[in-house]
């Protein structure tokens, strides 16, 4: 996938949606074009395009378009306490792999349009409520477990 950063003078801001605008607006960020155009999309999806707000931020909500955004949020968090997130994915997913090579080096490309915090409980607790709401469940549990934080507090 491709991205694009738009403003005001772009030509392309007035296809925006309005709440994408206001949230770009009122979180001091930039609205993001998101056109699907990777070789291992299938033709019916290709040149789809999306429109969110980036830098992403753990407090973000599920817009269809943060997932890997939040994942690679969480491979820093991993990284920075020690925790093995691969491992806790392959636990979570036992038929599944999630953290392969090729989603690790995709995940890199998301570097720049993440806003990684200070991690805390809060702001951990944040990216956990973060990647529930975007379905990683199963996940988010283990997490849980493995840095002692509720989501919820």
């Amino acid at each position: 996938m491709s991205f694009q950063y738009l403003d005001e003078t772009d030509s392309e801001y007035e296809d925006v949606p309005e709440y994408v605008k206001h949230e770009a607006l009122n979180s001091e960020r930039r609205v993001i074009k998101i056109i699907w155009d990777e070789d291992d999309i299938p033709d019916h999806a290709k040149g789809y395009v999306q429109w969110s707000v980036r830098p992403y931020r753990v407090s973000d909500k599920c817009d269809g378009t943060r997932d890997s955004c939040a994942m690679y949020a969480l491979k820093v968090l991993g990284e920075r306490k020690g925790i093995d997130v691969v491992e806790l994915a392959n636990r979570a997913y036992p038929d599944d792999v999630i953290f392969d090579d090729a989603y690790l080096d995709h995940l890199k490309a998301h570097r720049e349009l993440v806003e990684i915090p200070r991690f805390n409980r809060k702001s951990i607790s944040l990216l956990l409520r973060s990647l529930y709401d975007m379905n990683w469940r199963s996940l988010v549990y283990e997490l849980e477990e493995a840095l002692g934080v509720d989501m919820a507090n």
